[in-house]
């Protein structure tokens, strides 16, 4: 350190040892506490000094916004993400989203600018595991019922419903999931793009010349990466990036959206028949919305409509609606059809 700060020096940087903390990040830590909850976990410490002067340690510091703590988990991002998103909901809920006066389509519009723009910021870097994604989307189903006005939960509104009748309303609402994926491809291509003495290209291409990989479960970029072209159908275009364009790739990109939407959709769609007194008027008239519109954008093949989960997926692939056609199917949806409020 002491060399750093000769350097530093030299070119007119100095280096504040006041300012100057130090965290050691253990991925131990996590694995000792899995085994013993709540126990007290015993870190390495480690000693670095200025001329001296011994640098304090910490255990957690936020830089650009984004917290890192000595775990090195995505943990700790996402539950100050989820913390800002409902801030920023509820600053603007009296005022705005719970106002009879503003319409839906106005609702929709400003939580998509302010409260998404706050809840995923920064996460084209994610790596998030299943877990922690459905944590996220139960905070956004929350929020979206709040804003459809949602209060019984006899009306048995789901999560997908509320994204159709937001889409009813004509402002497309992603899954969080495919939001996620999609800006972190847009950025995989920004860096591929760059050139290869650019710290991002070197970072994301770059590879371990000595030593060995650790064993384990744990996600890195570059796995979230192939985990988001499989599911985007962009293995094969990614093989011909060299002679992509950016537009080529946002083009190909917003397209693949399109189809892991699909796919979301044929995995969450659950159709029952509800029995009089098991659902209110209200979300009965909301299901039959639901049906409607997944009808119109072909989602299932012509009769398949009340295929099982499970069974759904054989036939993901069949589906024949392109984005365009979506378009011009949503100008013939009446938006009136159902009284919320």
């Amino acid at each position: 350190m002491d060399i750093f700060v000769e350097v530093s020096t030299a070119y007119g940087q100095e280096v504040s040892l006041k300012k100057s903390e130090v965290l050691l990040v253990n991925q131990a830590a996590v694995v000792a506490k899995s085994s013993v909850e709540g126990a007290p976990q015993e870190l390495s410490s480690v000693d670095i000094t200025v001329y001296g002067s011994k640098l304090q340690s910490k255990d957690s510091f936020s830089y650009l916004g984004a917290p890192e703590d000595v775990q090195a988990t995505m943990d700790v991002v996402l539950e100050k993400r989820m913390k800002s998103g409902n801030r920023a909901f509820n600053m603007r809920n009296a005022a705005l989203f719970n106002n009879r006066e503003l319409s839906y389509t106005t609702k929709l519009r400003y939580y998509v600018v302010y409260v998404i723009s706050v809840l995923t910021y920064a996460c084209e870097t994610w790596t998030t595991t299943a877990a922690q994604l459905r944590n996220l989307e139960g905070v956004q189903r929350q929020m979206l019922r709040r804003v459809f006005r949602f209060w019984n939960f006899d009306d048995k509104i789901s999560y997908l419903d509320v994204l159709l009748l937001a889409r009813r309303y004509g402002v497309d609402i992603m899954p969080l999931e495919i939001l996620i994926s999609t800006r972190r491809l847009l950025f995989l291509g920004s860096c591929e793009k760059m050139a290869v003495d650019r710290v991002c290209h070197k970072l994301l291409h770059s590879d371990l010349e000595g030593g060995s990989r650790s064993k384990g479960s744990w996600i890195t970029f570059r796995s979230s990466i192939k985990c988001d072209l499989k599911k985007f159908g962009l293995i094969d275009t990614w093989k011909n990036r060299a002679v992509l364009s950016e537009k080529d790739w946002r083009a190909a990109v917003k397209k693949g959206s399109m189809v892991a939407f699909r796919r979301w959709l044929i995995e969450k769609h659950h159709w029952r028949v509800y029995k009089v007194g098991e659902i209110t008027a209200k979300g009965r008239a909301v299901k039959e919305m639901s049906a409607e519109m997944l009808s119109s954008m072909r989602v299932y093949p012509t009769g398949e409509t009340n295929r099982a989960t499970r069974s759904g997926r054989a036939f993901a692939d069949e589906v024949s609606c392109t984005w365009n056609e979506l378009e011009l199917l949503r100008e013939e949806w009446d938006f009136a059809t159902v009284e919320l409020s």
